[in-house]
């Protein structure tokens, strides 16, 4: 392996770690200090299920009544990317297929 030369040394702390100047980086850090891509994630929602009538009423305050789909989400405590795709398939049977896969195209 080649050192890599800098205009100044490593500081040797108190708790035994090295202190590098500014722009260089640790590569022999020790396994426990790496941190990983689920830090300060938040824990997944559980799967939950819907009944078809609480999903033709989210879906109809969305397509008849005029709310936004954030809006919506959030008053049923729901993923917009869950109601979106209620909504999406939906609005497909309502124009026969003109604007996506109808229910039984998806079959």
């Amino acid at each position: 392996m080649i050192p890599i030369m800098s205009a100044s040394t490593p500081a040797h702390r108190d708790d035994g770690r090295v202190s590098l100047p500014p722009g260089l980086v640790d590569t022999d850090r020790k396994a426990d200090t790496v941190s990983t891509m689920d830090e300060g994630k938040r824990q997944k929602r559980p799967r939950r299920s819907f009944t078809d009538e609480f999903k033709t009423r989210a879906v109809r305050l969305v397509l008849d009544e005029g709310k936004t789909i954030p809006q919506v989400a959030r008053d049923l405590d729901l993923t917009e990317s869950a109601l979106r795709t209620c909504v999406e398939r939906d609005r497909a049977d309502r124009t026969q297929g003109k604007t996506g896969l109808t229910s039984e195209e998806r079959i």
